[in-house]
């Protein structure tokens, strides 16, 4: 079918009548338009409003199909903020999405500059669909309809992508180019689902809390709580408290209630890092929670429903855990419906290392009101040979360094020992140490069961304990 799609346009659709009431305007967007051009095989009118609340719509609806015996269909698309085109691109596309195999005419002209723009980043993902204006009456000797060159949907859609792209590098993580599309997964990922659960896996200081508030501020929760917490920094009763909470005298030191952070983001995000550390009877209550959407604080009987998006974090290879039987794989599916793996600073091009020093300097030049800072060749040298292994995270450290300590000019004796004899691998190749290194990965998987790592490795514990103490 060939369908026309277009919003509401409240202030030119309506007339207002001596009592306040509205009427429709003959000579109005719609009618204007129906007077003038070859009726569709149905319209799909759009009103931001809550269905069954919009009288208004209703009216023109009604008016359009007895005036011009038109299929009219007036479609709720309920917008919390009707100038976020985050919103009204997610919630259009899944409007759109339900008429792929028809030929729709999107009338851009009614509504807010937010839709319009809008329609111009949904015309590049929807190839059956037409963008269309028409001129004014006032400013026409006849009637114009105009159809908008597709070049300037994808144009339009790039520029709002590199808006996104500027505003986060203000202040916050450096997005070299191999980022570019994570980043836009990330903002698809935030604008298409209200709910789904998402993980990060990548390596300290590349930046997954950045990513997990990024999820937030694009979402429609950006008006609620954004909650982080490191379930590696707590033990096992403290991290069970502070997820689901507590009531006065559950345990010694309960002096009060607590909510826990699960009923403190309602409404908003839950960032919860190094998942991969929780314990097995942790990930069963998470499980339930996530399942049930409901909390039961320790020490009642009482449930608290929650409406929670999880994003996760984790350093550790969660799948590898889960074959090690170390981690539930119902809360490894349940936690990983999308996953996004960060890229450590080490695998940045010279290009890209170069960019990034320059952005951590300019932000803090412009923070700290000081004049960005010299760093000499040989600086920047060892800078390039360096791997990072803190990431993002460890090069602003060390950027603020040098605005702390130098006047205008970074020189060799400025910078950590750690940069003053550079080695050619930053990790040894001897035998006896990768024997080390991996006993003490597995280990770690183990949560510090040496029992079962040694197990995994083939091992006595007698043995392990003795590559642990580097006596063999």
């Amino acid at each position: 079918m060939r369908l026309l799609v277009s919003w509401i346009a409240t202030k030119h659709d309506f007339l207002t009548s001596e009592s306040g009431g509205r009427r429709v305007n003959p000579e109005g967007t719609h009618c204007d338009l129906y007077n003038n051009e070859a009726f569709y095989d149905k319209h799909i009118l759009l009103s931001s409003l809550q269905e069954g609340t919009d009288t208004a719509g209703e009216v023109l609806a009604d008016h359009l199909k007895e005036v011009y015996s038109s299929e009219v269909q007036l479609k709720s698309v309920v917008l919390e903020d009707v100038i976020s085109v985050q919103e009204i691109v997610a919630k259009s596309r899944d409007l759109l999405a339900q008429y792929t195999k028809d030929e729709l005419d999107i009338y851009i002209s009614p509504g807010t500059p937010a839709m319009q723009m809008a329609w111009y980043i949904l015309g590049t993902e929807f190839t059956n669909t037409r963008l269309f204006q028409v001129r004014p009456p006032s400013k026409r000797t006849r009637f114009q309809k105009i159809y908008v060159d597709p070049d300037l949907w994808t144009q339009a859609h790039g520029l709002a992508i590199l808006e996104n792209h500027v505003k986060e590098e203000e202040g916050t993580l450096f997005i070299p180019a191999e980022l570019k599309e994570l980043f836009l997964n990330v903002d698809r990922v935030a604008q298409s689902s209200n709910s789904t659960t998402v993980m990060l896996f990548g390596e300290s200081g590349t930046g997954k809390e950045i990513i997990a508030r990024r999820i937030h501020k694009n979402s429609f929760r950006r008006n609620k709580k954004f909650i982080a917490l490191n379930c590696a920094a707590m033990g096992d009763d403290l991290l069970e408290s502070r997820l689901f909470g507590h009531v006065k005298g559950a345990f010694t030191g309960a002096i009060d209630d607590q909510e826990g952070v699960f009923r403190e983001a309602d409404g908003g995000v839950l960032f919860l890092d190094e998942i991969g550390d929780i314990s097995q009877r942790l990930q069963k209550t998470l499980l339930r929670v996530l399942q049930e959407r409901t909390v039961m604080p320790i020490g009642t009987t009482k449930e608290y429903s929650i409406d929670v998006r999880v994003v996760c974090g984790s350093l550790k290879n969660l799948w590898q855990l889960v074959e090690l039987g170390l981690f539930r794989a119902d809360l490894f599916y349940r936690l990983s419906v999308v996953e996004i793996v960060t890229i450590p600073v080490r695998e940045f091009t010279k290009a890209e290392r170069l960019e990034m020093f320059e952005h951590i300097s300019r932000q803090i030049s412009i923070s700290w009101n000081r004049s960005m800072m010299h760093l000499s060749d040989k600086v920047v040298d060892r800078l390039l040979e360096h791997p990072f292994p803190g990431n993002f995270r460890e090069a602003e450290n060390l950027f603020r360094r040098f605005y702390a300590m130098c006047e205008s000019e970074v020189t060799l004796s400025d910078l950590p020992d750690r940069f003053k004899n550079v080695s050619r691998s930053s990790i040894s190749m001897a035998l006896e140490d990768v024997k080390f290194h991996h006993v003490v990965q597995v280990l770690e998987m183990c949560s510090g069961n040496k029992t079962k790592a040694a197990s995994i490795l083939g091992i006595s514990p007698p043995t392990l304990r003795k590559i642990i103490d580097r006596e063999i």
